[in-house]
């Protein structure tokens, strides 16, 4: 396969955002959406080949900058990209989200340069902050290191990663991000071969028994605050990316397929009841409008937001299909397990609308 990196965005125009949007596009249109059914089901080396070429665009580094290797993409730009790949496979896209997110994590939370540019040459999956933790997971800081014991289930992206960098936040209010490595002594690597959706991001329990971290940075609040913050803003944004990347990937396979479809002598398009269905994707693709009072709480109301549309897309597009929807050639079944995914991910959507409830409040 053939692959043009992306240019570096030090001084980047608007045009050139858009440059760098299309080249996504046209990755996602020639060698994601072609591949989506193999990656699915991980079908030989088909997931390390295009994480390779993924690696030879720089969207493995499209976040860090010019200085640190990567691309310097900003991060309205970087979700733009994650849609359009998601237009083509969304567990790509979210591995890409989460390797990505690791990296940024790193560079913000003050990693040595010597240990940053290391992290670069490995792929890396970012398990977030998540409540649920505490009490699945204990660290100890000792001698400069982090000690892990207990398990994380269902780490999304885990599964085919090298080293993973995870936020720990303990019950005395202090943060610690740890960078493990996978193959190292005292962590198991146990892989759910039962995941329903985004599966390309192929997900593992990871379980630790006096794993040391190959890293450890210790923050103090405030710089915990904003570096958990920060991660948790780009993981909603990049998911409400993946989702609307996965809508937009149903809408037109509905659409065209509503066009080739013939009943009655005309194309089932032309059928009211399809029509509405078609009408009400268009209008969900088209929802931008979110009146929150913190920009917080506007990024997490657009995620979830984001995540049901997908899926209301993606359950009107296998009705389109009607029963050939549910076979796997249609394509819609796999974007609607992917786009059920993106409401559980970080946290199930009911636990996020009562996070942004408080926001809010």
């Amino acid at each position: 396969m053939t692959t043009t990196a992306i240019p570096s965005q030090k001084n980047a125009t608007v045009a050139e955002h858009s440059e760098f949007v299309t080249l996504a596009q046209q990755f996602a249109e020639r060698e994601l959406e072609p591949k989506a059914e193999a990656l699915d089901k991980g079908e030989g080396d088909i997931r390390a080949e295009i994480w390779k070429a993924c690696a030879e665009l720089g969207l493995d580094r499209a976040l860090l900058t010019e200085d640190q290797g990567g691309a310097g993409l900003n991060e309205s730009t970087f979700c733009a990209l994650l849609q359009e790949l998601a237009s083509g496979d969304g567990g790509t896209a979210a591995a890409l989200l989460l390797h990505n997110a690791a990296l940024a994590t790193a560079a913000n939370a003050g990693l040595v340069e010597e240990e940053a540019k290391a992290l670069v040459e490995k792929r890396l999956v970012l398990v977030p902050p998540r409540l649920a933790y505490k009490s699945q997971l204990t660290a100890r800081v000792q001698d400069g290191k982090t000690q892990l014991d207990g398990s994380l289930p269902f780490v999304l992206g885990a599964g085919e990663a090298q080293a993973a960098l995870i936020i720990v936040e303990d019950d005395d209010g202090g943060t610690t991000i740890a960078v493990v490595d996978l193959e190292s002594e005292g962590i198991e690597l146990i892989h759910e071969p039962g995941q329903m959706g985004l599966r390309s991001a192929a997900a593992a329990k990871l379980v630790f028994d006096s794993c040391s971290s190959a890293t450890t940075v210790q923050l103090d609040a405030a710089k915990a605050n904003a570096v958990t913050w920060d991660v948790r803003t780009l993981v909603w944004r990049g998911t409400a990316a993946v989702a609307r990347g996965i809508a937009h990937y149903a809408q037109g396979k509905a659409a065209a397929y509503a066009e080739e479809r013939v009943q009655g002598g005309v194309a089932i398009a032309e059928h009211d009841a399809v029509r509405l269905m078609l009408a009400n994707m268009t209008a969900r693709s088209g929802t931008a409008g979110f009146d929150c009072r913190t920009e917080q709480g506007r990024v997490l109301a657009e995620k979830i937001a984001s995540a049901e549309a997908a899926l209301a897309t993606a359950i009107d597009a296998v009705q389109v299909f009607g029963g050939a929807g549910y076979m796997t050639e249609a394509g819609v079944e796999k974007a609607m397990r992917d786009a059920k995914y993106c409401q559980l991910f970080p946290e199930p959507n009911l636990v996020e609308r009562l996070e942004l409830f408080k926001l809010e409040r």
